[in-house]
């Protein structure tokens, strides 16, 4: 898992081959979504701790992982 600053210094998450972006900063916890919700209609969800680490999956990809897309989008 990495934290890749995006063009607009936004922060996306790198995990498993798969990008997310942030969904809602909780309490105790992050709520990221898939980078390709819009594009591909994703339902996957991933909770972090408010440390940005400790990453579970909450809802699967329904399509298969871009880790070359990852490596590309690394400064």
């Amino acid at each position: 898992m990495e934290i890749i600053e995006s063009n607009k210094g936004i922060d996306k998450l790198a995990f498993n081959g798969y990008m997310y972006v942030m969904k809602h900063a909780g309490k105790n916890y992050y709520t990221w979504r898939c980078n390709k919700k819009s594009s591909l209609n994703c339902p996957a969800i991933l909770h972090t701790s408010i440390n940005k680490t400790d990453p579970i999956l909450k809802v699967q990809h329904q399509h298969p992982a871009e880790q070359s897309k990852i490596e590309i989008a690394k400064p």
